[in-house]
């Protein structure tokens, strides 16, 4: 499994992997490369908003609820103080 480093890549893996679609299948849907969405998904790119709404179009995905999941990553996240 492949792993990533960001709450919005871990949410993004868990949802195209969820969904059975490879990276490749992913790129085809919406026009970006396999490296651009590997470096999203590891944390070394950040996504704008418009190809966070492309990417959860592509999955067919609901773009809040996308968005709340990666809120709760977050939250979860957090270093408990």
């Amino acid at each position: 499994m492949e792993k990533a480093s960001c709450p919005f890549g871990k949410v993004l893996v868990r949802t195209r992997q969820r969904l059975g679609i490879t990276q490749y299948q992913l790129a085809k849907r919406t026009g970006r490369s396999v490296q651009h969405l590997s470096q999203i998904e590891h944390g070394k790119s950040e996504p704008r908003i418009s190809t966070v709404i492309m990417l959860t179009k592509a999955l067919g995905v609901d773009v809040g609820d996308f968005v709340r999941e990666v809120a709760l990553e977050l939250e979860l996240e957090k270093p408990l103080t």
